[in-house]
């Protein structure tokens, strides 16, 4: 086999990190694919529930269904539980930078009515915090997204945005890691709200990404998440684990021996 400039080498691990050939996730990435396109035309699929050992791909892959939705030129959100933050909170600033990013003055109105109910959805969770889209929203209706109650706001926000979105041509996107680290409350509120929006067909689309234990902390929230689309995240199949090595090598004219090709298949637990 041939060597490696270090310069060019194709393997780079690390946590979360996109490897040289993402395989072995086409039927997640399709469907993902499919649903985008289809709350383009105005039917919201069921969540994508993401689950598996640690270590085996998930925020990759998780990360992977944000790259594709921002091509669509959707507007992402993609945060992760834990950290001592709140479920509020973390879509809360994750919304800002879409929402920043559209606000202009000549903004349609759902979009305008989107600010101002983002506006008051950052309240909700931060009296001192202030928020500047440079746009005028006297007078524009929205709004009454601080009742305080998590599922009143979050299914407010979520309605006004996505519904801006669509004003745009586009969609929303909200992608969860760690989501086995959300409170109950916080899992139940997630679904009560994705129910909301499949019924109505808001064009909003969520992904969760977590442990094993996910699917039946999801089950024990609400009954009717088991209509939602889980992926199990696996370890890859044999013939997989050779394509996740061989093909970054042979983009830089490099072949492996058959011997420690299998060796570092059989090493890694693929």
């Amino acid at each position: 086999m041939g060597i490696v400039d270090p310069v060019r080498n194709p393997y780079m691990p690390g946590a979360g990190r996109k490897p040289a050939a993402l395989v072995g996730r086409d039927d997640t990435l399709r469907s993902w694919d499919i649903a985008l396109q289809r709350a383009e035309r105005g039917v919201t699929d069921q969540p994508f529930v993401l689950y598996g050992l640690r270590g085996v791909g998930k925020t990759v892959l998780l990360t992977q269904l944000r790259h594709d939705a921002q091509a669509r030129d959707w507007w992402v959100v993609q945060v992760e539980a834990g950290a001592n933050r709140s479920l509020r909170e973390m879509l809360g600033e994750g919304l800002y930078e879409p929402l920043s990013e559209i606000s202009r003055p000549s903004a349609g109105r759902r979009v305008l009515r989107a600010l101002k109910t983002a506006l008051s959805f950052k309240a909700s969770y931060d009296a001192t915090g202030t928020w500047t889209f440079g746009a005028d929203l006297s007078g524009i209706p929205g709004g009454g997204a601080d009742s305080g109650v998590l599922d009143t706001d979050l299914r407010k926000i979520i309605k006004d945005v996505s519904l801006a979105a669509a004003e745009e041509g586009v969609g929303l996107a909200i992608l969860i890691d760690e989501a086995q680290d959300l409170s109950t409350a916080e899992l139940t509120t997630l679904a009560v709200v994705s129910q909301a929006a499949a019924q109505d067909n808001w064009p909003v689309l969520f992904a969760l990404a977590g442990l094993p234990s996910l699917p039946q902390t999801l089950a024990e929230a609400k009954s009717y998440t088991e209509r939602f689309q889980f992926n199990p995240v696996e370890k890859l199949s044999h013939e997989d684990a050779h394509a996740a090595i061989v093909r970054p090598a042979e983009q830089e004219g490099v072949s492996w021996d058959g011997a420690a090709l299998e060796n570092l298949v059989e090493a890694s637990g693929r």
